[in-house]
């Protein structure tokens, strides 16, 4: 994207962030670039504390000011995408392993869910050494870690993902395996499963 589609981009989120909350986005997700156009081209540059504070640990540093009571949809998909890309450790030990959230709309689970979806078996089994619950629901209709490194397996051919190791560590953790995996798993766990019937 050149220099020019950026202005375009963010005259259009300017448009919308009038009154809104476009700066604190771009805040939050790392985006000073996105946050500095939206200022040169007029948006409102206020960004509460609370915001701020997420950003800082996304960043993997201890935030000065407190982290919000409830954190926005927005502020759990920043924080659990850090974890996902190296910040775990702090996020963990501000959040607990256990941390309940969103991450693009879809459903909210604990970090362990959101690691397995990912296909992350290094993240897992770190999750479960500092204590993430294997069993942890989330509410959805595949509500378990292993649950959702099934659905997840979809996104198998993503490179650095293992939903076989993924859920050889959950098993190996006390997780189930439940015969209807085996009709939503894709790829390598796909194979694994039907091995396994």
């Amino acid at each position: 994207m050149n220099l020019e589609q950026l202005r375009k981009q963010a005259k259009k989120l300017v448009r919308a962030a009038r009154g809104g909350d476009g700066d604190q986005n771009a805040v939050l997700r790392g985006r000073d670039d996105i946050a500095a156009l939206l200022a040169e081209l007029g948006a409102d540059t206020t960004v509460a504390p609370e915001d701020l504070a997420v950003a800082a640990l996304a960043r993997g540093e201890r935030p000065s000011a407190a982290l919000p009571a409830e954190l926005s949809a927005d502020a759990q998909e920043v924080l659990i995408l850090a974890a996902l890309r190296g910040r775990l450790e702090l996020i963990v030990d501000v959040l607990g392993p256990n941390f309940f959230g969103h991450v693009g709309g879809g459903p909210p689970g604990t970090l362990l869910h959101h690691a397995c979806w990912v296909g992350d078996r290094a993240v897992v089994g770190r999750l479960l050494e500092i204590g993430a619950d294997p069993l942890a629901p989330s509410g959805a209709q595949f509500d378990t870690p292993i649950a959702w490194a099934a659905l997840g397996s979809q996104w198998h051919g993503v490179p650095g993902r293992d939903y076989v190791a993924v859920v050889e560590t959950l098993v190996g953790a006390g997780a189930q395996l439940e015969d209807r995996f085996a009709d939503v798993a894709e790829g390598p766990l796909g194979e694994w499963l039907q091995e396994r019937e």
